[in-house]
C-alpha cells in the first residue's frame, strides 16, 4: 500500500506549459448532496486503461482541485466505480487528467466552464453529464488548499450507463480561454 502518490500534471499558465512533480498524501471525494468520503491515495492514477472488481464500469464526471505550492490546480477526474455505492466508489480507481489549469487563472469566470462526459462503448459516444462547473464544485476558501492534498467534486448529474461500457471521456471547458482540459480511460472487469 502507498501512503502517497505522485502527481506529474501539465500546466498551461500564462501561455506556458511546465511539469511539477507533486505529492498527493491525503485525498478526498464529494459525491452526492454533500457526501464526502476519503480516498485511499492509492487509488489516484493517471494510466488510460485501468481495472475494476466486477459489476459494469461506470465513470462519474469530476472536478479536481490539487493543493499545489503556487496555489491549487484544477483538473478533471473521474470517480469510477462499479456501482454507486461507498463501498464500490473506494474499490475502484480514481483516473486523474494529466492536464490541469491554475485556479487563479480561471476563478475570474468560473461559472463559465462547463464539465461533460461519455460512456464509451466501440466507436459509440453516449452523452451522460453536462454542468457547469459552479454547479459541480465549491471553490470558496479554497485557495490556501494545502500542497499534499486532492479534493474531487463529482458532477450532481451523474449519468448511468445504458448497458455495459468500455471506457468513459470528461473534458472541462473554458469557453473565454478557449481551451479543453480533458480525461479518456478504458476499464476492465477482472472477475
Amino acid at each position: 500500500m502507498s501512503s502517497h502518490f505522485v502527481y506529474r500534471p501539465h500546466v498551461r499558465s500564462g501561455g506556458k506549459v511546465y511539469t511539477p512533480d507533486l505529492v498527493i498524501e491525503l485525498a478526498w471525494a464529494s459525491y452526492g448532496e454533500g457526501k464526502v468520503v476519503a480516498l485511499p491515495v492509492d487509488r489516484l492514477t493517471t494510466a488510460a486503461a485501468i481495472q475494476q472488481p466486477g459489476g459494469k464500469p461506470h465513470g462519474i464526471a469530476a472536478i479536481a482541485l490539487v493543493g499545489a505550492g503556487d496555489g491549487p490546480l484544477l483538473t478533471v477526474a473521474s470517480l469510477h466505480s462499479a456501482s454507486f455505492y461507498a463501498p464500490a466508489l473506494l474499490a475502484c480507481a480514481k483516473p486523474l487528467s494529466r492536464q490541469a489549469w491554475r485556479l487563479r487563472d480561471v476563478a475570474p469566470h468560473l461559472d463559465r466552464l462547463r464539465l461533460r462526459s461519455w460512456h464509451l462503448t466501440g466507436d459509440e459516444r453516449r452523452p451522460a453529464t453536462e454542468e457547469r462547473a459552479g454547479r459541480v464544485a465549491n471553490f470558496t476558501a479554497l485557495d490556501d488548499l494545502p500542497p499534499d492534498r486532492v479534493l474531487l467534486f463529482a458532477a450532481r448529474q451523474a449519468g448511468r450507463p445504458h448497458g455495459t461500457a468500455d471506457g468513459f471521456t470528461v473534458e472541462l471547458e473554458d469557453p473565454v480561454r478557449g481551451e479543453t482540459l480533458s480525461l479518456s480511460y478504458t476499464a476492465e472487469n477482472i472477475e
